[in-house]
């Protein structure tokens, strides 16, 4: 049985089944801002309600995700309405955790920082494989700010968790790379699929890992990229599992972001990908499928980590997969992109 993954330590148990009402005992101010984190979303049932201190909570799939996280902690943050809160949150440190859930309504972005030397490649890179790394914003020389993406954010700490990477291998996890940022480093945000997900949710039909409190199953492909420069190596996907009568309207969705990886790449044929078990990604968590469903994958933003692993740099610094910039632009802003919709944060871009 699913289990209602609703705030833990300090208001609520963690422990109800879901659907049944809690009792949390707390501050009226720490329940009213657990209220008012879920009633944003839209479809989400929790309600709030009772006398002085205590609230009774029902949790949705949209709030379940918001409280969750890989690993063997969980958060107990309330989902963050804004992407600036959320920000400013990673880089005081106090949060740590997959962004899915979060900030509703907002682009949410990968990253990969590496040096000036190897930027004109990894841009074409980019360009030749623009399902996969739909290329959102490129920074200029020593700027670790996405200007147009997140005025006044710092890409070194403004993301959940960081992997470093020396030499073709991951090195660490961390969640600030400050003392890490050299003067020739370029930073380059390119699109997620996290982007769409709170649309799918609105229409009932919310991705299972965000039903269960998941990071989202990723895997590696035989799908060959075109190569640039040291850049080669094979797509990663997402996978969400539909029934088949689903399928249409969930590709019709997200085939109006093309910046935000667009129309699934392949469904219900894992293996003719390369995929031998759905129930064991090479990155993310499992999902349940269930009986009657099929599925169905994305090209998703963890690609470049496999070409940087071939390219083998001596220094690249990237996202931990499902720990995005969540951005202050909008989906709907996003939606009128077009691959490779660059945005450059040149002296003279528009």
């Amino acid at each position: 049985m699913l289990r209602a993954a609703v705030p833990c330590r300090r208001f609520v148990t963690p422990s109800a089944p879901l659907g049944r009402a809690v009792e949390a005992r707390s501050t009226p101010v720490r329940v009213r801002a657990v209220a008012a984190g879920c009633l944003r979303t839209p479809g989400c049932s929790r309600s709030l309600f009772g006398g002085r201190g205590a609230a009774v909570l029902r949790a949705a799939p949209c709030c379940r995700a918001a409280f969750s996280t890989t690993g063997k902690d969980r958060s107990c943050q309330p989902p963050f309405g804004s992407a600036q809160s959320l920000r400013e949150a990673c880089r005081s440190g106090s949060f740590a955790f997959p962004t899915a859930g979060h900030a509703a309504g907002h682009v949410q972005a990968n990253l990969v920082i590496l040096p000036k030397s190897y930027a004109d490649d990894f841009r074409r890179f980019c360009a030749n494989n623009a399902a996969a790394c739909p290329l959102l914003e490129f920074t200029e020389p020593g700027i670790f700010e996405a200007v147009k993406l997140a005025p006044g954010s710092d890409l070194r700490k403004d993301l959940p968790k960081y992997h470093v990477w020396k030499h073709g291998l991951m090195a660490e996890e961390r969640t600030d790379v400050t003392d890490l940022w050299q003067d020739d480093m370029q930073a380059f945000l390119l699109g997620c699929s996290f982007t769409w997900e709170d649309l799918l949710g609105a229409v009932q039909l919310t991705p299972r890992h965000v039903q269960e409190n998941r990071n989202v199953p990723m895997f590696n492909t035989n799908i060959k990229l075109k190569g640039a420069g040291p850049f080669q190596g094979h797509m990663v996907v997402s996978m969400r599992p539909y029934k088949p009568g689903e399928v249409g309207r969930v590709a019709d969705i997200t085939g109006e972001y093309p910046a935000a990886h667009g129309r699934p790449v392949q469904i219900g044929e894992p293996a003719a990908i390369g995929i031998n078990d759905v129930r064991t990604p090479d990155y993310g968590q499992s999902v349940t499928v269930q009986e009657g469903e099929v599925p169905v994958f994305w090209a998703c933003g963890v690609t470049p980590q496999n070409a940087l692993r071939n390219a083998k740099l001596p220094l690249v610094i990237t996202h931990a997969p499902g720990h995005m910039l969540v951005a202050d632009t909008l989906n709907e802003e996003l939606k009128s992109w077009r691959v490779p919709g660059v945005w450059s944060a040149r002296p003279d871009a528009e």
